[in-house]
């Protein structure tokens, strides 16, 4: 039961981009853990005693540990092996432009440091992560130590100095290779290639989990600025846009689509709405590719199928279509039902009540009017082509929603 409940809690951390290691000890210290920043980033000295060797570390206790950077960690002892775990860095609260330069003169950061400190605070998981995060922790405490036994700790900077062995001012260097810098850049490179592979499959569970942890797909949270937000969200719609419709969706879905997520950007009013607004672009555009790809479709039927999608109450017979691809009827049919599964008649049937069933649900419109709109203007023939697809009536249907 142990090995369970610490698998379960590392590989949901780690579906969140929330590192999450266990090590025996000594803990020598969060440099060895914190994503690189006090080893690449910023390179401070390594003569500080490790962490925990004066004793603080006490048994069946949870520390939530917060440095001088800013950065937050949950840090506890696991009874059956004696190892560590270490869950972190994470941001209590978002790195807005006011609190980075706040921050940066705080440490004595010269502008040399600002643009690989961005990129860090950039990668790591979004504050609201973060309390749900702990409350897992403590939950696993509890479940470890014994509701009775758990003592919860909160660290600040200050008491933080004492654990790393740092007092007064830091002696720091520019490191002359940027290797974080690099590396996250590269990160963020391919976790962007990843999200466009998995709009292109329609895997929406896949491309939001790229966001789970606040993975930074939109390469810059520092700015609390909605102004840039939107900027980046018109941006991420443009890219995903496209890549809808290299996945074989005709652009008169895909239109329709993006126009409204311009107005709905535009109008966007907080960065919460906007970070809301992206998981369901995602979700929306993934949908899109599962429900009109046309992919593996023959050009005829792609043709035939953006056709009876554009207007549903136009002649969508298999011989006007004959006729307009200058191809043989017969041949033609054949092909429409090996590439769809469906002969063109009852595909068309298809498409048109399941468009009466969704005005039937969500406008006020007449049954005639329906049927009209989706091109069955005889409404009893609507009616009974209807039911013997629902088992209801158009009435009947509209009233069980």
């Amino acid at each position: 039961m142990f090995s369970d409940i610490l698998t379960f809690t590392t590989s949901y951390l780690h579906s969140m981009h929330i590192g999450c290691v266990r090590f025996m000890p000594p803990f020598m210290s969060l440099a060895d853990y914190d994503n690189g920043l006090r080893h690449s980033v910023i390179i401070m000295p390594d003569d500080h005693p490790p962490l925990g060797e004066s004793g603080l570390i006490e048994p069946d206790s949870i520390y939530h540990l917060t440095d001088r950077f800013d950065c937050t960690y949950a840090l506890m002892t696991l009874p059956e092996t004696g190892e560590y775990m270490l869950v972190g860095p994470m941001l209590l609260r978002e790195m807005t432009d006011a609190r980075f330069y706040t921050l940066m003169e705080k440490l004595g950061l010269p502008q040399d440091f600002h643009p690989q400190m961005r990129t860090y605070y950039n990668e790591l998981p979004p504050a609201q992560s973060t309390p749900p995060v702990f409350s897992l922790i403590n939950q696993l405490g509890e479940t470890l130590y014994g509701e009775e036994k758990l003592t919860v700790h909160s660290l600040t900077s200050e008491q933080m100095e004492v654990w790393e062995g740092f007092f007064g001012e830091l002696e720091l260097q520019i490191p002359t290779d940027p290797i974080l810098s690099v590396r996250l850049l590269e990160e963020r490179y391919k976790n962007e290639s990843n999200l466009l592979e998995y709009i292109h499959a329609g895997n929406a569970n896949a491309a939001l989990s790229l966001f789970g942890g606040g993975m930074n797909i939109l390469a810059d949270r520092l700015s609390d600025s909605l102004r840039n937000m939107k900027y980046l969200m018109v941006t991420l719609n443009t890219l995903m846009r496209k890549e809808v419709q290299r996945a074989y969706v005709h652009p008169l879905h895909i239109d329709s689509l993006s126009n409204s997520l311009v107005v709905k950007i535009d109008r966007l009013s907080s960065v919460t709405e906007g970070a809301e607004l992206i998981r369901k672009m995602v979700k929306s555009y993934c949908e899109l590719v599962r429900r009109h790809s046309l992919r593996g479709y023959s050009p005829q039927t792609q043709k035939i199928i953006t056709a009876i999608d554009a207007d549903l109450k136009a002649d969508l017979s298999l011989k006007r279509f004959a006729a307009e691809l200058n191809i043989n009827a017969s041949y033609l049919s054949t092909l429409f039902k090996n590439d769809t599964g469906q002969a063109l008649t009852d595909y068309v049937n298809t498409r048109r009540l399941a468009r009466a069933k969704t005005l039937l649900r969500s406008t006020p419109a007449t049954v005639q009017t329906i049927a009209t709109d989706i091109g069955i203007p005889d409404v009893h023939y609507f009616g009974r082509i209807f039911k013997r697809e629902t088992g209801m009536t158009p009435k009947e249907y509209r009233n069980c929603k």
